[in-house]
């Protein structure tokens, strides 16, 4: 898939750039705002943390780092261990992620529980900008001021919680798969299992797209994690953990049921906590995600999949819903699919003509292997070629606009017949052919670009 971009050097500054900019700078101008704003609110609930959410972090962190893999889901173990640090601790916080998890948080032992705290909350605050900053190169300056307002991630920070880390993973995968890198998404998107119980619908998803590549390397993944977590932690530990997990008698496993951001919490709080209900209400979110995912683009499909994630978790409160950041993006950037080629062709037809007639340009009649031909109207010939994500059923799928033109866009998508269709629309420019193989419909694209505009840059990147 490929994208022409205006590449042409400007003597002086346009006034959508200078725009550009000065949006930019307001938004950034507003981040800083809020982020005071959320610091100052934070700081009242870090107390809190620091005895609660942060503090079984600390303790399985700790245990593992002097090797008690066996011991970290011990009850007695962590309440000891919990009132050693914090004498007024009378009630367990469980600490119940899994074993390689626990893995990963030894560095804490490093610390004094104050000061892991704050790196913690450091290093979780960093990250989460990163993600702004992705965002922002995704759907705008925008992206930074509603990033801010998303309650769920300072929630989060502030209370000591790690959702920021699913965000960063969610995120990670779902750029390697836009970059046709099923495998290495799939492998990261197995990172999620450190909160396994909201990424029940991930392989789902996957099996319904038919992403097997993406499926192969997240099941090779998870089969790595839980081999890590058996080496470390035995069959005792184990076991310890399963039982750990049915403990009735822990009131802080499953706090307030009806403050989850669940199905669950809508039965808790209609009085109608009822197996059958939930098994209903469970094949309802599943049935609406087959149908929101099957033959959906990317970033339909990763959205689906992360909400009815969500939805059918048996334990998740407003701050896990930080990964849901992604979707939420999408949808307010107002993602749609492209017309169809015949559709974007008729209504700029004549646009396509009036600017051939302007710039000198001429209809190239194209020919391929493929079962139709049409004409390609070119436009002028000022253009960056980029190497843009890929996708098995999908285009790119947002209107994008670089110093008030329109971006010429290039897409190639599979279609139902196993043919390879190739689109190009936008800004006077139209084509549309089939090609019977994937290489031979990019290697006319690629030509036809090079060829015809005069002015277009060899550099290929990504996007």
């Amino acid at each position: 898939m490929l994208v022409a971009l205006s590449a042409t050097t400007q003597t002086s500054p346009t006034p959508s750039a200078k725009r550009t900019r000065d949006s930019l700078a307001s938004a950034i101008g507003i981040a800083i705002i809020l982020s005071i704003f959320w610091t100052v609110i934070g700081s009242n609930v870090v107390p809190a943390a620091r005895g609660h959410d942060f503090l079984n972090f600390y303790v399985g962190g700790t245990l593992a780092a002097s090797g008690r893999f066996a011991e970290i889901y011990d009850q007695d173990v962590q309440l000891q261990f919990e009132q050693r640090l914090i004498p007024t601790t009378e009630e367990l916080v469980p600490f119940v992620r899994p074993h390689f998890y626990a893995l990963l948080l030894s560095p804490l032992a490093l610390f004094s529980l104050d000061t892991a705290l704050w790196l913690w909350i450091g290093l979780h605050a960093a990250v989460l900008v990163g993600c702004w900053i992705w965002a922002a190169r995704r759907f705008g300056p925008n992206a930074l001021i509603f990033g801010e307002l998303y309650l769920p991630t300072p929630l989060g920070i502030a209370h000591g919680q790690d959702g920021v880390f699913m965000l960063a993973v969610v995120i990670a995968a779902y750029v390697l798969a836009s970059k046709g890198r099923d495998q290495a998404a799939g492998a990261v998107a197995a990172l999620a299992l450190m909160k396994f119980h909201i990424t029940f619908l991930f392989p789902v998803g996957m099996i319904i797209q038919k992403r097997w590549w993406m499926l192969g390397a997240y099941c090779a993944t998870a089969a790595g994690l839980v081999a890590v977590s058996a080496i470390t932690g035995g069959w005792t530990g184990m076991l310890s953990y399963v039982h750990l997990l049915q403990a009735k008698d822990l009131r802080r496993l499953s706090p307030s049921p009806d403050l989850m951001v669940n199905i669950h919490s809508v039965t808790a709080n209609f009085g109608i906590d009822q197996p059958v209900i939930s098994a209903g209400l469970i094949g309802l979110v599943v049935m609406i995600m087959f149908v929101a995912v099957r033959r959906a683009p990317l970033w339909r499909f990763w959205s689906a999949v992360l909400i009815g994630s969500v939805l059918v978790a048996p334990h998740v409160f407003g701050y896990d819903a930080a990964m849901l950041l992604l979707a939420a993006g999408y949808a307010l950037a107002g993602c749609s699919e492209p017309r169809s080629a015949g559709m974007a062709g008729s209504s700029r037809m004549g646009e396509s003509r009036r600017l051939s007639r302007a710039n000198g340009s001429s209809v190239v009649p194209n020919k391929s292997d493929g079962e139709q031909n049409s004409g390609t109207f070119l436009a002028p010939d000022r253009y960056l070629l980029m190497r843009a994500p890929s996708d098995r059923m999908t285009t790119l799928d947002r209107t994008f606009r670089l110093d008030g033109d329109e971006i010429h866009t290039v897409v190639l998508r599979q279609s139902s017949k196993q043919r390879w269709n190739a689109f190009l629309w936008g800004g006077g420019l139209r084509l549309a052919n089939t090609f019977a193989r994937r290489e031979a419909a990019e290697k006319w694209l690629k030509k036809l670009l090079l060829h015809h505009f005069p002015g277009v840059h060899r550099e290929l990147a990504d996007c």
